[in-house]
């Protein structure tokens, strides 16, 4: 497999750790950017090892029905793939792989803090593959970022994440995203097929974007792998230009509609 293949058609928006000043353009540009080998890989196999322990002993906890305490967090999170991440040795987890890695220099650089709290994240649910559909965490959650942690190689065997570079406001509701054959279509429209990207990652490469850009599951028949991923989330408290994302981020235009999105988008470019 070439360069060109693992990075997708866009080499630019692809670092070695040391290139924060080359990571802050492209966020500028695009939204989002690759790490190559942000993370030590034996540490990140150490932690997907840990996750996979995490999933079987939750699962069984939960086909016994012993799910006190965590009913809502049945019916809502696992669902969609999350796994308790309070179960996963957490001070080991974090120390393996925040040391001796420049994740707490490039964090701190480009958002103003380097956040230490993670989301841990499976792709399957009992055994079947459980893609999202495009979204934009900032419709539930803080204005923030996310260094998306593969604890596995994505994008061959085991899925990845597909992102529309430049994306961001306005936010689409979930009622607004809720056919994901119709929104593939519809945004594939608005934003033109060379918007759509999706990187090959190996374990200890991170992705890393925005809490506005428009993402989902890139899910592919030939993917049968099961993926594991964290996601390494914290708030921007630093000045810091992101395409899509407006002056004022908590004034960010919602769409209830995915219809309205052509005229927000032409009245934005032409304003």
């Amino acid at each position: 497999m070439t360069a060109l293949d693992v990075d997708q058609g866009h080499p630019e928006l692809v670092f070695e750790p040391s290139d924060v000043d080359g990571m802050r353009e492209a966020l500028a540009s695009a939204g989002c950017f690759v790490v190559r080998g942000l993370f030590d890989r034996e540490a990140v196999k150490r932690a997907r090892e840990r996750a996979v322990a995490v999933a079987t002993n939750f699962d069984a906890k939960v086909e016994r029905g012993d799910i006190s305490g965590y009913e809502n967090f049945i019916a809502g999170a696992y669902q969609a793939g999350h796994l308790p991440e309070t179960h996963l040795d957490v001070p080991v987890t974090t120390l393996e792989l925040f040391k001796a890695s420049a994740y707490e220099t490039i964090a701190t650089n480009l958002f103003g803090e380097a956040s230490h709290g993670f989301a841990l994240r499976r792709s399957h649910l009992k055994g079947s593959p459980n893609p999202l559909g495009f979204h934009q965490d900032a419709f539930f959650t803080e204005f923030g970022y996310n260094f998306w942690t593969p604890l596995n190689d994505a994008g061959v065997t085991a899925p990845n994440i597909e992102l529309i570079l430049g994306s961001g406001e306005p936010l689409l509701s979930h009622s607004a995203i809720v056919d994901a054959v119709l929104t593939e279509q519809y945004l594939r429209q608005c934003y033109g097929n060379q918007t759509f990207w999706h990187p090959i990652l190996n374990a200890g490469d991170v992705l890393v974007f925005s809490t506005f850009i428009t993402h989902r599951t890139r899910q592919t028949p030939e993917m049968t792998g099961e993926r594991y991923s964290i996601e390494i989330r914290g708030p921007i408290k630093a000045p810091v230009e992101i395409a899509g994302v407006p002056s004022d981020p908590s004034a960010a235009k919602l769409l209830n509609s995915i219809t309205e999105l052509p005229d927000f988008l032409v009245q934005a470019k032409c304003g």
